[in-house]
């Protein structure tokens, strides 16, 4: 494996995970999460969930293993 990250792939490969704050009835955090196929455009959401009052806790993580989305290639494991 890799330690470099590929950032030329196909494949929805890319997530960014967040928290949103309510202080509407008492605190509540929620979890939300949405998927990308490029570092550019998750890197995009990320700033734009930054700027964001109430959004804790961003994260962009690219997949190891998963049953919905494409692993991404950094973690593939040699044929």
């Amino acid at each position: 494996m890799s330690n470099l990250i590929c950032t030329a792939h196909e494949g929805r490969s890319w997530i960014v995970s967040y928290v949103v704050k309510s202080i509407a009835v008492g605190y509540d955090a929620t979890d939300h999460w949405e998927v990308f196929e490029s570092l550019a455009d998750a890197k995009q959401s990320f700033d734009e969930l930054h700027r964001l009052t109430g959004t804790d806790y961003i994260s962009i993580s690219a997949v190891v293993h998963s049953s919905d989305y494409e692993t991404h290639p950094a973690f593939e494991e040699a044929q």
